[in-house]
């Protein structure tokens, strides 16, 4: 060694002579050590074991090769290393991928990181092409920002002579002996690095796909952390929101839809978050448009199966065709008759809440009209509103029906299915003729109200749903809990929020407009051209009827007569119709703040009312039957609509 030569000095191969030391240098640990601090000393007291190694390792400091061990050398020159220290490294590489290794080089440097730089061709100096994979690492050399290269040969290239001998080798050198395991090691990683190297861009390729995937995909896809706020956005969430992904990302829902629809949103993926996977259809306002949506979200788990956030995929699928009529909307409907008003106030009531309702009423009152204006008045109404006949189905079917079956359950189930309860997830659910379930199906019924869970048929995973249930019946419950064919436990639980629903008999006045809803709901299943006006004489008729099958029967009436109408107005056929004169009642609640005069007021009107509708109409007639002028019978049925839709 040259002990004149300063270490700043540029210095050639040959100077080194220095004793091997593997503590303070091990190519194993470069990937994980920070920054390293490399010096002329250490590349000295690291010679011996840098030489042996069957990589090539060259140190680049300002672009310029300043240290190369000797595998380098042999990659690079058959000559002397004296001709390659101090040139520019870049000179090596063919002019086309200079400017790749150029950018891997500043990437190191940047990142401190172990980068892959892949296949890369250098020019050798007898102007040949050799290829070799080369990884860079940033090291500190001498306070300087530097850039050690690792090269393995692709190319192959002569072996080294066997006469060629290390001078270290005949040294009592006690690490002599691992020097051939420390070679193996080297080997063993850079095969790894190939191997990751490989598999990084396999990865790579397959998220640009992904990612274009995602690009073109008219679905909303997002992924939210474990503080569900949104850590990924696809182009149509954006444009479906209006807003950038930098805009969207780090948001909750609360922040993108405030008020109901984010907590709706929030609370669903809660439960994502804890484990489930949750499919749904809701319908929420975006822009003040109200859009319906089927979506399904599951959790995100790292490969320790630990919950790291959830990702969701959700299809628009609003129907504009399908978008009731606002004038039909039950929202926009509006009663004279005190009774129904008195109802609607109470399903009001009911709606505000988000207990189990129990709907009663004679058969065809419109119990599901009323579950469903419920529905739509409640902070359920974004979601789906279900409806199932008990009575339509058998009792082996209705468990299907309600809970949904697996794949082989029973003869004929190909397919898995889900039930009713599951595809309500996030609206509601109502069982009319909840009495005509058999005892097993109420017992379990009875189980999924408690838990809010339920096992399909032949199925062995539990399912969590939130879905509000409403039950309506024409049957007495009580009686038949006394009877032994309804469940007392299922009766108390449904028995949470009781509403009665009036037949239309109680409630004439309510006739036209409800007459008028028909007719116009069923000219557009008809796809008519025209909505056809009642003839004044069928107005009378229909008023003058006493309605044993209340609303669902007055729909027939109007139906068979639209569909043989001709034109002009519309002619109801009143020899269809019963007109003997049935015995009539009128029910009063008796409230604390109402009065007797009020009371009285009320029954009066009501009996114009009916001697009204019992005389066709005529006022005069009416006011004969009651025994009182025609002016106190227009003074008593002045506060109603009745006077309106019978003028005589």
């Amino acid at each position: 060694m040259n002990e004149s030569k300063k270490p700043n000095e540029p210095t050639k191969l040959d100077d080194f002579q220095i004793p091997y030391d593997g503590a303070q240098f091990n190519v194993l640990e470069l990937s994980s050590r920070d920054e390293p601090e490399w010096s002329w000393e250490r590349l000295h007291q690291s010679r011996q074991i840098l030489d042996s190694l069957p990589m090539g390792i060259g140190l680049v400091v300002h672009g310029k090769l300043l240290f190369l061990n000797r595998r380098m050398a042999e990659i690079l020159a058959d000559t002397g290393e004296s001709n390659l220290v101090g040139r520019d490294f870049l000179g090596f590489i063919p002019l086309g991928c200079q400017q790749l290794v150029a950018k891997s080089l500043r990437n190191a440097l940047a990142t401190s990181a172990l980068t892959p730089v892949g296949e890369t061709d250098f020019i050798r100096t007898n102007g040949k092409l050799i290829t070799t994979h080369m990884i860079v690492r940033a090291i500190k050399f001498e306070e300087q920002d530097a850039v050690l290269a690792l090269l393995s040969e692709i190319s192959p290239l002569p072996a080294m002579p066997a006469s060629t001998e290390v001078p270290w080798k005949e040294a009592a050198d006690p690490l002599q002996e691992n020097a051939h395991e420390t070679t193996e090691a080297v080997r063993v990683l850079l095969e790894r690095i190939d191997d990751l190297t490989q598999q990084c861009e396999s990865l790579r390729r397959r998220g640009q796909l992904i990612g274009a995937i995602f690009d073109e995909a008219q679905d909303l896809v997002f992924s939210k952390d474990i503080n569900l706020r949104y850590t990924f956005v696809n182009p149509a969430m954006q444009k479906l929101h209006g807003r950038s992904a930098s805009e969207i990302l780090g948001l909750s829902a609360d922040d993108l839809m405030p008020g109901e629809a984010g907590k709706r949103v929030n609370a669903v993926d809660a439960r994502v978050i804890a484990g489930e996977t949750v499919e749904e259809v809701y319908t929420t306002p975006i822009h003040g448009i109200p859009l319906t949506f089927h979506g399904i979200r599951a959790p995100l788990r790292n490969p320790a199966g630990h919950i790291i956030g959830m990702f969701g995929i959700v299809r628009n699928i609003t129907d504009n065709k399908g978008i009731r009529n606002p004038e039909l909307s039950p929202a926009k409907r509006s009663y004279p008759s005190r009774v129904m008003k008195e109802t609607l106030l109470q399903a009001q009531s009911v709606a505000a809440s988000d207990g189990t309702v129990l709907l009663l009423g004679e058969s065809g009152s419109g119990k599901d009209f009323m579950a469903k204006w419920i529905h739509d008045h409640s902070k359920r109404a974004d979601g789906r509103f279900f409806s199932i006949n008990c009575a339509a189905v058998s009792g082996e079917l209705a468990d299907s029906e309600l809970f949904g079956h697996e794949a082989g359950a029973f003869t004929g189930a190909r397919t898995a299915k889900k039930g009713l309860l599951q595809l309500a997830e996030g609206g509601t659910l109502l069982l009319n003729e909840i009495g005509e379930f058999s005892l097993p199906l109420q017992a379990k019924l009875l189980t999924f109200l408690d838990t809010k869970s339920f096992l399909r048929v032949g199925g062995e995973q539990i399912i969590h749903v939130n879905v509000r249930i409403m039950a309506a019946t024409h049957r007495v419950l009580a009686n038949e809990v006394a009877e032994g064919r309804f469940l007392a436990p299922l009766f108390y639980r449904l028995n949470v929020l009781k509403l009665d629903v009036p037949p239309l008999r109680e409630r004439v006045e309510d006739i036209p407009i409800i007459a008028r809803e028909i007719i116009s709901s069923l000219a557009k299943e008809m796809q008519l051209k025209r909505v056809p006006e009642f003839d004044s004489s069928s107005l009378y008729a229909l008023a003058n009827y006493h309605w044993p099958g209340n609303v669902r029967e007055l729909k027939n009436v109007v139906e068979r007569a639209l569909m043989l109408w001709k034109g002009g107005s519309l002619r109801i056929d009143t020899r269809s119709l019963d007109v003997i004169p049935e015995p009539w009642s009128h029910k009063v609640n008796l409230d604390a703040d109402r009065s007797l005069h009020e009371v009285l007021d009320e029954v009066a009107r009501a009996l114009c009312v009916e001697s009204v509708r019992r005389c066709n109409g005529s006022k005069t007639k009416a006011a004969r039957m009651l025994g009182i002028s025609r002016g106190v019978l227009y003074r008593s049925m002045k506060r109603t609509n009745m006077s309106r839709d019978f003028e005589t």
